[in-house]
């Protein structure tokens, strides 16, 4: 595809990462599709959330943001999650730790909200992050 060729230049050219600013829904979603297919064969998502030094791996060999790398990261360890049948322990956990960087990544809107409002907007959040990678992981299944 054209951002694959887009990646395979900004390598040769030496780049460190290749960001979009402000990326349309649309473009998100093929990103993360692409970026997805690109890091599954070059991590482990089997032995739990990702920690900054894998996160920081995967951004530096892929030419990835930091919220990128971690993005691909979440939709590669969900699909692992659900797909092997994984504890309510371990969906919990990841869910958790998924919140925990939604709060850090929406602070400034989140931590002016009362307790309840923010506890409610966060679980939007999630709820909204984790569908689009369900979607991520449905068509890295199929390869669309």
């Amino acid at each position: 595809t054209l951002l694959r060729g887009i990646y395979a230049a900004a390598s040769a050219a030496g780049a460190v990462e290749v960001s979009v600013e402000d990326p349309s829904p649309g473009f998100a979603a093929l990103r993360d599709v692409v970026d997805a297919s690109r890091a599954a064969p070059l991590c482990s998502v089997a032995e739990g959330f990702p920690d900054a030094a894998e996160v920081a791996k995967l951004q530096a060999r892929l030419l990835l943001t930091r919220e990128q790398a971690q993005r691909v990261l979440e939709i590669l360890r969900l699909r692992h999650l659900e797909s092997t049948g994984a504890s309510a322990d371990d969906i919990t956990a990841f869910r958790l730790a998924c919140k925990r960087r939604l709060l850090r990544a929406h602070e400034e809107t989140l931590l002016p909200l009362e307790s309840e409002a923010r506890k409610r907007r966060l679980g939007e959040l999630y709820d909204s992050a984790a569908e689009s990678y369900r979607d991520c992981a449905k068509k890295l299944s199929t390869g669309s």
